[in-house]
């Protein structure tokens, strides 16, 4: 065992285009450095500056080499570094948003035998861990969640009736379904004199492993608004500085609210420092944002999440019914997280294997499915380059969401409410037509002879049978007055 160890920790800032990335990568980059002692030096290179790359001396002998993200420059000269020169090092590779599209860069930008069993794979949320082990099985993964510094502060109050969405204003991101939760208590939030706050630009990318392109998500929130007549209580205040969040959130205390559905919902920077600034939040039992339930015990109403034939989805009651009961007041408890990130650093002197780690065929068939959706997909649009899946009901889209999130069966149409049909649905003699804003438009096979008529969340009314409705109930597009 060598007396000093060496660590080059590689980075970039190619992903800095994502806001959150702009707080993360420099986090990692620190809590490396951090570990420079009298046995570890630890050297930080920016890949993005094409002189540094040239210093191949820079990694003789070297020990480790973190990658602090994922890009192709870092990947094609890692594989010059292990392949073609034989560098013998320990890997540290940070996935971010990988693990939910079974690591498929790594196999396109890396040779067989690659990645050793003395590489470590590090990851933000439990949920990821799971999805790294249908793609690379016996893979070493390291939890560390990004418990970046702390700038959020919360109105001093007491008086907690509002609701408040900070993030990109994505399809993803589920939001209008909470405004289609407002509606179902829309009288209680009036009389409780309770707003809803959507703070966010537009983000226009659809949910690229679908293929999906969304315009203009941001108009559709407004015209969702409008058809359901919430505009009093739903205020969409379009994109906000960082600088003037602490303005925002010293006007009154909020209740953070996340109903995320998004493909590589990895950690949640922005809903993790509501809480660790003593708030409290409704967040989704969906990738990240579980971790974060468990680090803030106690102040995080969780929503669940079921299945159907059409993938995750979430029940707008549910996202309602939890708006009510944080309602009630409950005061956010300051939780003391302490950040472990030395534990990673256990395998730092540990010696390398040549031992090579294989990817499942799971994987590999999603890079042979994403190299032909690549293929065929001749419109250069923002989704290029980034679809695995052919949509919702993909079978293996399926194999990764029912791993990422907190997956329950369906239960059945309660007894004595007032049911209503999301504004979505479009009845006609023949079909039933499904015009999800997130995961497309699909078909309902009209069944059952005795129907009866049905209110809509807008005021209108469609004619469906019991048979009709169970099935609509079951897919998350029947609902009820709470």
């Amino acid at each position: 065992m060598k007396n000093r160890v060496r660590t080059v920790v590689i980075t970039s800032k190619k992903n800095f285009s994502w806001l959150s990335m702009q707080e993360i990568i420099p986090y990692i980059e620190q809590n490396w450095l951090s570990l420079i002692s009298s046995s570890h030096d630890v050297e930080l290179i920016n890949i993005d500056n094409f002189e540094n790359i040239k210093k191949i001396n820079k990694f003789i002998d070297v020990d480790n080499i973190v990658c602090t993200c994922f890009s192709v420059e870092i990947f094609n000269f890692l594989k010059f570094l292990r392949t073609n020169l034989s560098f013998d090092f320990k890997g540290y590779f940070y996935i971010h948003g990988l693990a939910t599209i079974a690591l498929w860069p790594f196999i396109k930008w890396t040779d067989k035998n690659f990645f050793k069993k003395s590489d470590r794979f590090i990851v933000s949320c439990q949920a990821d861990e799971k999805c790294i082990e249908t793609a690379l099985p016996g893979a070493k993964v390291v939890l560390h969640p990004f418990f970046v510094k702390n700038n959020f502060k919360l109105k001093n109050s007491n008086d907690v009736k509002d609701f408040i969405y900070i993030g990109r204003i994505s399809v993803q991101k589920n939001i209008h379904l909470i405004i289609e939760a407002v509606k179902l208590i829309e009288d209680r939030l009036r009389a409780n004199n309770s707003s809803v706050i959507l703070v966010g630009g537009n983000d226009n990318l659809g949910v690229p492993v679908t293929g999906r392109v969304v315009d203009n998500y941001m108009e559709h929130l407004e015209s969702l608004i409008d058809e359901l007549e919430v505009g009093d209580i739903v205020q969409n205040k379009g994109h906000y500085e960082r600088s003037k969040f602490n303005q925002l959130l010293g006007e009154k205390r909020y209740i953070y609210i996340g109903v995320s559905l998004h493909s590589d919902e990895n950690f949640g920077i922005v809903p993790f420092k509501f809480l660790n600034a003593g708030g409290r939040a409704i967040l989704s039992q969906w990738g990240g944002y579980q971790d974060l339930a468990r680090y803030f015990d106690g102040n995080v109403s969780e929503v669940t999440i079921y299945r159907e034939d059409y993938g995750a989805f979430i029940r707008v009651e549910e996202v309602a019914m939890a708006m009510l009961a944080e309602l009630e007041g409950r005061p956010g408890r300051k939780v003391r997280l302490e950040d472990d990130f030395h534990s990673i650093a256990l395998g730092l002197f540990d010696e390398v294997s040549d031992e090579a780690l294989s990817f499942s065929s799971f994987a590999k068939k999603i890079l042979e499915k994403r190299e032909k959706f690549y293929i065929d997909n001749k419109i250069n649009d923002r989704n290029y380059g980034a679809q695995i899946f052919s949509g919702f009901d993909d079978e293996d889209f399926h194999k990764i969401s029912y791993v990422y999130g907190k997956i329950n069966q369906s239960k059945k149409i309660p007894a004595g409410k007032n049911l209503l049909v999301r504004s979505c649905v479009e009845v006609n003699d023949n079909e039933i037509i499904i015009h999800d804003i997130h995961k497309g438009v699909f078909m309902v096979r009209r069944v059952g002879e005795k129907r009866k008529f049905f209110s809509k969340t807008n005021s209108s009314q469609v004619e469906i049978s019991l048979v009709e409705a169970q099935r609509l109930w079951d897919l998350g597009y029947l609902t009820y007055v709470l």
